[in-house]
């Protein structure tokens, strides 16, 4: 498994009024309060399927207002996130990049079971949309790995720190110059043995591998749009 560097697209305020739990955990009640924020990513991501096609216009419209903006070089992003399980803090950390997928991305081991209608769905929007609007959030068993990106961290600051709807603490810090991207071929050539798992998004996963017919044919690499990989410790 190999990582890249991209070009996100980021909201340039406001982030903790942006962001939603996944598409399918939303309740009716969290729906309708989301969507009282007019940037609130719900917007695009519970589109019903027969308006797919204003996910770009949206997106276009928040670009133009000023909400949105594609970052003008290549980066990578470490994610600490913090929150509270059955009374106990925890902290977590993870990469956002590009992950590529190989002959034998069917290994990945899934967290469910999918219906071919859901993932089709899911296809259509990204089509739609040109972008992949939520993360595939994998996980690895390497204590390595997240010592890495805690040292990677120790002498840096956020970008910014947000709290999401569920109450998670999340501090991205965002690598742009060369000199600190290098940094991360040590993390690719780590990731190279590790069989991820998929934690949240198998369906966006699926989908994904559709769309660019990876089902179909057996070339690669491919590579995912920005999904969070986390490490679960040895």
């Amino acid at each position: 498994m190999d990582i890249r560097s991209f070009r996100p697209i980021i909201y340039s305020s406001h982030v903790d009024e942006a962001v939603a739990p996944p598409f399918d955990t939303i309740s009716r009640h969290q729906k309708e309060s989301l969507l009282r924020t007019p940037y609130n990513i719900t917007h695009v991501t519970t589109l019903s399927r027969g308006n797919f096609r204003d996910a770009p216009k949206i997106m276009r419209r928040w670009m133009n207002e000023g909400i949105l903006k594609k970052l003008d070089r290549e980066c990578m992003i470490i994610l600490e996130q913090e929150f509270h399980s059955m009374g106990e803090k925890l902290v977590r950390i993870g990469l956002i990049s590009l992950v590529s997928i190989e002959d034998g991305w069917e290994q990945i081991k899934p967290h469910e079971n999918t219906f071919r209608w859901a993932v089709d769905e899911r296809k259509e929007l990204m089509k739609e949309s040109g972008c992949q609007l939520e993360p595939i959030f994998l996980a690895v068993a390497s204590n390595s790995f997240e010592n890495l990106l805690r040292r990677m961290i120790q002498e840096s600051h956020p970008d910014l720190e947000f709290e999401e709807p569920l109450g998670v603490i999340t501090r991205p810090f965002s690598y742009t110059t060369q000199i600190r991207l290098k940094k991360f071929n040590q993390l690719s050539e780590m990731m190279m043995p590790l069989l991820p798992m998929v934690i949240t998004g198998f369906r966006l996963l699926r989908s994904y591998c559709r769309k660019k017919g990876l089902e179909e044919r057996k070339s690669g690499p491919l590579y995912l749009p920005t999904p969070p990989l986390y490490t679960t410790g040895d």
